[in-house]
Order: C-alpha cells, then sequence, then structure tokens
C-alpha cells in the first residue's frame, strides 16, 4: 500500500467536495477532528475555510496518546512535530476526546466495511476507544487505498463511513 501511494497521483478536491456535502447534512456536528496530512494523505485544511462555523481539532502526539486542539488559522497555528506532521503549537485550547463529534481519519487503507489499517502505532485505535459513542468515525482517502478487506484485528476500531476519491 505504501508504494502504491507513492505511484499514484492524489487529488483531493473530489474528496474535499464529498465531505463538504456530509458534513454539511449532519447540522447538530460542531467540533470536528481532521488531522495534518503526511506524504500519501489528503490535504483537508481547506475545509476550515469552507465551513468556518464549525470547531476545528487537530491532533498534537503526546508518547502514545493523541491530543486534540482547536486551530483556526491552520496556516499560523500548525508547526511540524512529531514524525515531521504539522501540529497544533503549544497553548492552544485542548478539547476532551468525549467532547468531539466527528472524527475525520487517517489510514494507510480502508475497505467498505468499515475497516481501517493504520500505520502501526495504534494513535486513532486508542483514541478512538475513548470516543462518545455517538461520534460520528469517518475514514478518509484516495481511490487506491480502497482495498477488500484490511484484515481488521480484535483492537480496530472500524469506521462509520468511508471515502476514499480521486
Amino acid at each position: 500500500m505504501r508504494e502504491r501511494l507513492r505511484g499514484a497521483a492524489q487529488e483531493s478536491r473530489e474528496l474535499l467536495a464529498e465531505l463538504h456535502t456530509t458534513l454539511g447534512e449532519l447540522h447538530a456536528a460542531r467540533r470536528i477532528a481532521i488531522f495534518s496530512p503526511m506524504a500519501g494523505e489528503p490535504d483537508l485544511t481547506p475545509l476550515m475555510t469552507a465551513m468556518p462555523l464549525h470547531d476545528w481539532l487537530f491532533p498534537r502526539v503526546d508518547g502514545d496518546r493523541l491530543h486534540f486542539h482547536l486551530v483556526q488559522d491552520a496556516a499560523e497555528q500548525l508547526k511540524p512535530g512529531a514524525f515531521g506532521i504539522r501540529e497544533p503549537t503549544s497553548g492552544l485550547p485542548m478539547s476532551a476526546i468525549a467532547d468531539i463529534d466527528i472524527f475525520i481519519c487517517p489510514g494507510l487503507a480502508f475497505d467498505t466495511t468499515g475497516g481501517r489499517l493504520g500505520r502501526g502505532r495504534g494513535f486513532y485505535d486508542r483514541l478512538l476507544g475513548e470516543a462518545n459513542e455517538k461520534a460520528l468515525k469517518i475514514g478518509v482517502g484516495f481511490a487506491c487505498q480502497l482495498v477488500d478487506t484490511t484484515y481488521p484485528e480484535a483492537h480496530d476500531i472500524p469506521m462509520d463511513a468511508v471515502l476514499c476519491k480521486g
């Protein structure tokens, strides 16, 4: 999958359009957790401008855990952090995991039954295990990341929806 992502030309426009529509239909959802992309992942930060009435939360690595912080200006408030990924700068308000309405999750691969294959450190599976049971979990990636099965294990948290486009 890593080789497939390196060799594929990815375009986020179609994915962003579908996410915009999906999130727009969820009127009660206000606090949305997204992520800064690493190589081979879609850049979702344009959603912040397109949907300014939401609270956008980005992860910051703290040991083996993720903590989500409110970010209002990605260009100013996200700086290189763990693994070279842009993270919220220190001092930004942190959100309790249970208060997040929607988690938009990255992954290496996804399947149509909600399976998500992460990158092996278990950050999102640990995090989602603490989420509010009503929180929506959406796995996002490019079309080349959709596979027949991700071979889920007992600790894997399934997605409620998977959007792989582009």
